[in-house]
């Protein structure tokens, strides 16, 4: 089974958007100081946005196909509780948000870290909210979204 070429003209678009995004803008917003802005807006610009820009607008476009957005936030959601499982862990087991890896506030834990923190949770509590409670809620949604996802990979 090849690629056919909607497809190779998507992942050739993918990889200029992506040196784009990670050869000028992310060099250019950490200069001017984006780690310093909100942290929810820093998680849907280079978590959130960079997903719907790729998936929703530039595989639609290339593709000549319609947009699924069931499917789509199936696929954010499985995405973020996947991200929020890997390293590097933003949360420590006493409750601490970690920084200083460029945009640390935009990772998918920080900022349910950051949430449940500014919401009263701390500690050991809110430590496994995040790397327990939020997984279980997304994998939950993706898996209502996304009821065929296993058959498609």
């Amino acid at each position: 089974m090849g690629i056919n070429k909607k497809e190779l003209r998507y992942l050739l678009s993918a990889t200029i958007f992506a040196f784009v995004v990670f050869g000028y803008l992310i060099p250019y917003l950490v200069s001017k100081g984006v780690e310093n802005s909100n942290v929810y807006l820093q998680f849907f610009i280079f978590n959130i946005g960079i997903f719907c820009f790729l998936q929703l607008f530039l595989k639609s476009a290339t593709l000549n196909s319609k947009i699924n957005i069931a499917g789509s936030i199936g696929m954010i959601a499985l995405f973020i509780g996947l991200d929020i499982m890997m390293p590097p862990f933003m949360v420590t087991t006493d409750g601490q948000l970690l920084s200083g890896i460029t945009l640390s506030a935009s990772s998918s834990d920080y900022i349910f870290g950051y949430f449940f923190s500014s919401a009263g949770l701390h500690g050991f509590i809110l430590y496994l909210a995040v790397y327990i409670l939020v997984p279980l809620i997304l994998f939950l949604v993706a898996a209502k979204l996304l009821p065929n996802f296993v058959k498609h990979v």
